[in-house]
């Protein structure tokens, strides 16, 4: 069922719109007129998306423990959870990841999930595999240097295409390194996995309570999540508008940090200040068909013409002349 918002305020106090929506937004107006029916003003709130939220531990807990751990993500306006399952071979991939997402299938709220695996067990039929399961992330440990110097990227670049999976790396053999140093050789790893066709994401700078938009680019959630669109999901986060004592005070909204007053999950509300409405098995797992679908740069369209499988190339199959041709653009 579609419902009718006026006077939306998003991301900013002076812009409002007008909005049509059920699970999903599907007009989007601050200029024309809304769709015949009962209409509800939001005068009094600005609107965020509603936010996604990243957890790495969530598969260990029980059932009491599961609601409680949800429930507190909510409460800081999360609608969205990105889950990291750790699989041990890639032999067990399919039935670890089953094992770990049975407490999700009673989730409340939505979710996704990825793999964080040892790099040294990391082979091209993993990122196969994260391909045929729709796993649209994978974090790379490398707990040791030597794993570090003989792990092959260009093999798993290769294994990642057309699915491209977000990729994380945690350097933890860097952890030993004096501190002075340490960003320094950090951003030395990163510059050489570029070079080898990867752009990992900084897996230190991931917001627990907030994923960055950015990310959710890569990992393919946007614009189904993240913002408030024609077509997104209608997740949304309603916060007071505070306003001044005097008349010509402007109204002032810091909601970095705030609890939501109400949270709403494909359209439907899931809390109200301190009341929960979760309902249990609402939650979705998001299959995600293209990760990085909104990231495409010049830089990957010549990789796109370049990449190498094997010892097979595009390349290699045109003519010398085209070959120049192709050369000289890039």
């Amino acid at each position: 069922m579609k419902h009718l918002y006026n006077k939306v305020s998003i991301n900013r106090l002076r812009d409002e719109y007008n909005l049509v929506a059920g699970e999903k937004v599907t007009y989007k107006t601050n200029a024309g007129r809304l769709e015949k029916g009962i209409c509800c003003s939001l005068s009094g709130f600005m609107m965020q998306p509603g936010k996604v939220g990243f957890d790495e531990k969530m598969y260990t807990l029980s059932n009491d423990n599961f609601s409680s751990e949800i429930e507190r993500y909510v409460e800081c306006g999360v609608t969205t959870l990105m889950t990291i399952v750790p699989i041990t071979s890639e032999r067990n991939l399919e039935e670890e990841l089953q094992k770990a997402l049975k407490p999700f299938n009673d989730s409340p709220i939505d979710y996704v999930p990825g793999i964080r695996m040892n790099a040294e067990r990391v082979t091209p039929e993993v990122m196969r595999k994260c391909a045929r399961n729709r796993l649209p992330f994978i974090l790379l440990d490398f707990e040791n240097e030597s794993t570090w110097n003989n792990f092959v990227f260009e093999w798993i670049h290769q294994a990642n295409f057309p699915y491209r999976a977000a990729m994380m790396v945690n350097l933890a053999f860097l952890s030993d390194v004096p501190e002075v140093i340490r960003g320094r050789e950090k951003n030395n790893c990163y510059d050489l996995i570029k070079s080898k066709g990867l752009d990992p994401f900084d897996y230190d700078s991931i917001e627990t309570y907030g994923v960055s938009s950015s990310f959710l680019k890569r990992t393919g959630l946007f614009p189904m999540k993240g913002t408030l669109t024609q077509g997104s999901h209608f997740d949304y986060n309603l916060y007071p508008i505070h306003l001044g004592n005097r008349v010509d005070e402007q109204p002032i909204l810091d909601y970095h940090g705030e609890e939501p007053a109400i949270i709403g999950l494909r359209g439907e509300i899931i809390k109200v200040n301190q009341q929960f409405m979760l309902k249990r098995g609402f939650g979705e797992r998001l299959a995600i068909n293209k990760p990085g679908f909104f990231t495409a740069s010049h830089e990957n369209k010549k990789r796109r013409v370049r990449r190498s499988f094997g010892s097979w190339s595009v390349l290699n199959k045109l003519s010398p002349s085209l070959r120049q041709v192709i050369s000289k653009k890039d």
